[in-house]
């Protein structure tokens, strides 16, 4: 994302034009030396080179307080000035044991007798032995001018991103607290993530112009810079995905990884495969905003301002986009971004109290269900006809609606109660059911995971919805529920037998909406509930979220 880095030019001097020639004589450093047959190329266009090569460049120069030359590059370097050695950075060498790496970033202060206004010649003898395998080319740049604006040119670089380092850490912080306090959403994270990436891009980028470094270095910092590049886009779009909740979010975020991947690995020049991943990210992210807009998703609209804000300047800008106006920019994104998330958080918050006010009222329709005289009444006539003519028989039956009963008002409160509690219930359900229709049900429960934790009355609701809207005659009727786990998703299917013209029927009443208004409660919009036959079963599928329950 440095797109001004990779030259180790100073900005403005891209297309520096010097005389160069190869091989060491120190009179080439002399004003008056005649370079008319040396070689002549722009500075970046001057191939590799091998062994000790000379510079010499012509400057006119102004009436300055203090006159500075800049001489940048992925070199050791002696600097002259009108053939007077000002200054070096590193030690130039004839073999790579006798050069000594230097800074990759020098200015030189010109002596006052030196600096009249003028035509003069800039002389600079370099070697690279130290050079990393990663760069191409000679990679240098020389400006002039005065020399603290040379200097706090560098500083002011590097300085405004950092202006921007303690808001994106805050800003991680704040989401990975709420990552873990606030149900595990998986967006939290995402921006977390996100905002501490840049971060590191922020430190990244603000590495050499404050800090500085040798320039053996210079391909680590640019590998570590196109690393975050990398990172900062997959995360942005993957952030908006899990967002706004896209079709096949990892499908999206796996074709952006092969195209950035691509972009920064298979795009020779550093700056256009930054600039080329970067463009894709905020293409994904736009998309997807501009998806959830179409479909008035919460905050949706802001998140897109951001990004359209974003984009454009990155157009505009062009390559100095980073140095010029990337931070801004990508500020006023993430605050587009965290907005949404905060109306999101909002609004979910508002359908999570709606939703527990549902659950309750619907939970207390459910004991009453059980409690209400139609059902005890049946239920004990049933017995008191056990207890007279098989005594054994209404002695089982009263123990099983006890148990039913005690059962059910032991987890009625609670949020979440374990699979286990949850298929006991169900047992002692249908063993009273049993008793009263003269049918012998069973439910197959093999291979769930009976600590996994669950809503409470959930299967069981499902289970008696079945019964009521079925006629089952007298023998043998078996209910099966599977669990299984699929793509970071938990399944539970409940199969149950229907018959005559109950199909259909038990997808609706009270009995569902219960079950819908308590999923909602513990996985806010992350549970799906479908139902319909199949080869002569009602099927109920369930899928929840393996983790992230409340």
């Amino acid at each position: 994302m440095a797109f001004a880095v990779v030259g180790c030019t100073v900005k403005g001097e891209v297309d520096n034009i010097v005389r160069y020639q190869q091989g060491d004589n120190q009179r080439w450093a002399a004003a008056d030396w005649d370079d008319s047959d040396w070689g002549e190329a722009a500075l970046l266009s001057i191939q590799d080179t091998t062994g000790i090569m000379w510079i010499r460049q012509s400057i006119d120069t102004e009436e300055m307080n203090t006159l500075g030359l800049s001489v940048s590059g992925v070199v050791a370097r002696e600097v002259y000035w009108d053939g007077v050695m000002i200054g070096r950075a590193g030690r130039v060498g004839k073999h790579r044991e006798a050069e000594v790496v230097g800074p990759i970033d020098r200015v030189f202060r010109i002596p006052d007798s030196l600096s009249v206004p003028g035509r003069h010649v800039v002389a600079v003898r370099i070697s690279n032995f130290h050079k990393p395998s990663g760069i191409s080319g000679l990679r240098m740049a020389i400006d002039h001018g005065e020399y603290r604006d040379l200097v706090g040119s560098s500083f002011n670089t590097g300085i405004i991103p950092l202006f921007f380092l303690g808001g994106f850490i805050l800003i991680a912080l704040y989401y990975a607290v709420l990552f873990i306090n606030d149900y595990r959403r998986l967006p939290y994270l995402l921006t977390s993530l996100l905002c501490l990436s840049v971060a590191g891009l922020l430190v990244a980028e603000s590495w050499r112009p404050l800090i500085g470094y040798t320039y053996n270095y210079h391909s680590l910092r640019i590998s570590l810079i196109d690393l975050l590049t990398g990172i900062v886009g997959l995360l942005l779009s993957a952030t908006f995905a899990f967002q706004f909740r896209i079709a096949k979010k990892w499908k999206v975020i796996g074709v952006l990884a092969v195209i950035l991947c691509a972009a920064l690995l298979l795009i020779d020049d550093h700056e256009t495969g930054t600039y080329v991943a970067f463009v894709f990210s905020l293409l994904s992210a736009l998309a997807i905003s501009g998806w959830a807009s179409w479909r008035k998703a919460s905050g949706s609209y802001l998140a897109l301002a951001g990004v359209l804000i974003c984009l454009i300047t990155l157009v505009l800008s062009g390559y100095d986009f980073m140095e010029e106006a990337f931070f801004p920019a990508f500020g006023l994104l993430i605050v587009g971004l965290l907005t949404s998330v905060s109306l999101q958080i909002r609004e979910e918050r508002k359908q999570h109290a709606v939703a527990v006010a549902t659950t309750a009222r619907l939970e207390n329709q459910l004991l009453k269900k059980h409690l209400q005289p139609h059902f005890l009444m049946n239920t004990l006539t049933s017995i008191i006809e056990w207890v007279e003519t098989d005594p054994e028989q209404g002695a089982k039956a009263i123990e099983a609606l006890a148990a039913e009963l005690r059962t059910l008002s032991d987890v009625s409160g609670n949020r979440l109660i374990t699979m286990g509690q949850e298929l006991a219930l169900c047992s002692a359900h249908l063993e009273v059911m049993g008793y009263r229709h003269g049918v012998n049900f069973e439910l197959d429960d093999r291979g769930v995971d009976k600590d996994k934790m669950i809503p409470p009355a959930v299967i069981h609701t499902l289970i008696e919805n079945a019964v009521t809207h079925n006629a089952y005659p007298p023998g043998a009727i078996t209910f099966t529920l599977n669990e299984y786990y699929e793509a970071n998703r938990r399944h539970l299917v409940l199969e149950t037998p229907f018959v005559g013209e109950s199909k259909g029927r038990q997808s609706s009443g009270s009995g569902l909406k219960y079950v819908e208004a308590r999923l909602q409660e513990i996985a806010p919009h992350e549970w799906k509930l479908s139902s319909g036959s199949e080869n002569g079963m009602w099927v109920t599928h369930i899928e929840l979220p393996v983790t992230g329950l409340t």
